[in-house]
């Protein structure tokens, strides 16, 4: 039986990776711009987790694009990708949110959200059995962190399929604006009850990143390299359910979340312009997989060289690595000293193989070698990235900065948000002493 998969986009920033997430996806199913296939009938490329077959025999992504500000739903509409999205399912209102959490959620986010819920409703009725809804989105404006939590209740009438998350929260050194710690504060509350699972990405380890991968480049690294970038990692994260052989997502997140409330896990994508000479694949694996535990392979920053690793999936893909070459590799990471896995899990490490070759978007200045690995992992210091959260919070509210512009909130929702978060983080700084 297909299990399909539904992928929301919200806010600018949902938009933009949603061109790049779909343009690669359609790669790596072999349907063109237009939503033709053209694959020669290989069953390992089976399109409808992710597409929906038309009438005509051309496929759309099963996905709800929405944005208050109609700005990028009509950059959409008229770009690469015109043909392929379905604009009936890009949904787009009149005015931005205003990157206020309470004027995307309360004001301009009314205007459109009960068309959006509806969208979403037919998206699940269209699905035979719909194993996981991922969304996507930022925190840090007003659209994303305010109107996505009204959209994703309506996975209270659907009990049956998990909700992962993968949403660009503050970073350290590039924010851009003074507000958006309360935008994450308050969406993250809003959202605790209604996500499985939270993938922490920010713009600041990834652009680092793209520094390091993009060879011979003759100009700065863009928006554009970055979306790429999160477009891999969510393409990695779900090939388990699109490809034959890998574990099914339920079955991943499972294993990484062993607390209540300890659903804030990272990601790592090994294998992008990495040149390694080695003879053999095992030796190839290795420095791939060893890199994915090295103390900055995280998607937001933080040091993995401090506390210790929960649970991590590693999720390889590639055509000649064999299921004996992973079980070595993972024993070495897990008899090396210099890493610290939690005494009180007795396997820390949970492994797939999709043995299909990567492929990657025209577009994209990131090269794919002829394998790759993903990290998805629950780590400790997760609590110190809450931690920065919480304190650039509290620095704002102590004067009671930008919160008249929080109409319709009362300062009670504010201290509410922040006890429960902070709740969150004592979960992380309680797993550390399980010895």
């Amino acid at each position: 039986m297909v299990r399909e998969i539904i992928t929301l986009f919200a806010g600018q920033c949902g938009v933009q990776i949603a061109n790049s997430f779909w343009e690669q996806i359609a790669v790596e199913h072999e349907i063109s711009l237009d939503g033709i296939s053209y694959a020669e009938n290989d069953e390992s490329h089976a399109p409808t987790i992710m597409f929906k077959e038309k009438l005509d025999g051309s496929y759309t992504p099963r996905c709800c694009l929405f944005d208050t500000d109609p700005i990028p739903i009509e950059s959409t509409r008229s770009g690469r990708l015109k043909n392929l999205l379905d604009p009936e399912y890009s949904v787009m209102g009149k005015e931005g949110g205003a990157n206020c959490y309470a004027y995307g959620r309360y004001v301009t986010g009314k205007t459109i959200v009960v068309d959006v819920i509806r969208k979403v409703r037919n998206l699940l009725e269209q699905c035979n059995s719909c194993c996981n809804m991922t969304h996507v989105c930022s925190t840090n404006g007003g659209t994303g962190a305010g109107m996505m939590t009204d959209v994703i209740s309506t996975r209270a009438e659907h009990k049956h399929f998990d909700t992962h998350s993968y949403k660009v929260y503050p970073s350290p050194t590039m924010g851009t604006m003074p507000c958006h710690y309360y935008n994450t504060i308050l969406h993250m509350n809003s959202m605790s009850d209604l996500c499985d699972a939270n993938i922490v990405i920010d713009n600041e380890t990834l652009y680092h990143e793209a520094e390091q991968l993009i060879k011979n480049r003759k100009d700065d690294i863009t928006f554009a390299d970055i979306n790429a970038h999160i477009s891999l990692i969510l393409s990695g994260c779900t090939q388990q359910n699109r490809y034959p052989g890998g574990a099914d997502l339920k079955h991943l997140i499972t294993n990484l979340i062993p607390f209540a409330g300890a659903d804030y896990l990272h990601v790592y994508l090994a294998g992008c312009n990495e040149k390694f000479e080695y003879g053999s694949e095992l030796s190839h694996i290795a420095p791939l997989t060893n890199h994915l535990f090295d103390g900055n392979s995280a998607s937001c920053v933080m040091n993995l060289d401090e506390g210790e690793y929960m649970c991590a999936a590693i999720l390889y893909r590639g055509e000649n690595i064999s299921p004996r070459d992973i079980f070595e590799c993972l024993y070495k990471v897990k008899a090396d000293k210099r890493l610290k896995f939690a005494s009180w899990a007795p396997c820390p490490t949970k492994s797939s193989l999709i043995q299909i070759k990567p492929v990657i978007a025209p577009t994209s200045r990131f090269q794919l070698n002829s394998m790759s690995v993903v990290k998805v992992a629950n780590h400790t210091s997760m609590k110190s990235v809450i931690q920065r959260y919480l304190t650039n919070f509290d620095a704002l509210y102590k004067k009671k900065s930008f919160v008249h512009w929080y109409k319709d909130m009362e300062d009670q929702q504010f201290l509410e948000a922040r006890h429960q978060i902070e709740l969150v983080q004592k979960v992380y700084e309680s797993t550390v002493s399980y010895q």
